[in-house]
């Protein structure tokens, strides 16, 4: 199975990153944990979460604008959302609610492993 890369890195962050781990002796770091540690966040992500679950026991799929609506967000917003890989989509470009909740909530696992892992993200963020 192949991926396709569609997030973006910060580049403030990431040498941040980077340098956080010379300084620490590290010379090497898996892309998995670079991408944990510099992709951008999504802002007032408990709340978005909260709504999405909700919106998830009505709705199964919906479009850039429902989603937009109901979590209180630009469409723009949801449109990078989008560009950065952040939202699961079909084949009809339709958002799929629930598999992008099940997504944001692996991802939050994932990063707080790395979190702990590292023991650098209070000095980055």
């Amino acid at each position: 199975m192949s991926y396709r890369l569609k997030h973006n890195l910060d580049i403030r962050t990431t040498i941040g990153v980077l340098q956080k781990l010379n300084d620490q002796g590290r010379r090497v770091i898996s892309v998995k944990e670079l991408l944990c540690l510099s992709v951008p966040r999504i802002a007032h992500k408990e709340d978005v979460l909260n709504k999405l679950k909700e919106y998830s026991k009505v709705r199964k799929e919906c479009n850039c604008n429902e989603l937009s609506g109901v979590l209180g967000i630009s469409r723009q917003t949801v449109y990078n959302w989008l560009d950065r890989g952040y939202l699961i989509t079909n084949q009809y470009k339709k958002i799929q609610v629930i598999e992008t909740y099940n997504y944001w909530l692996m991802k939050d696992i994932e990063n707080e492993t790395y979190r702990r892992k590292i023991k650098l993200w209070a000095d980055i963020f």
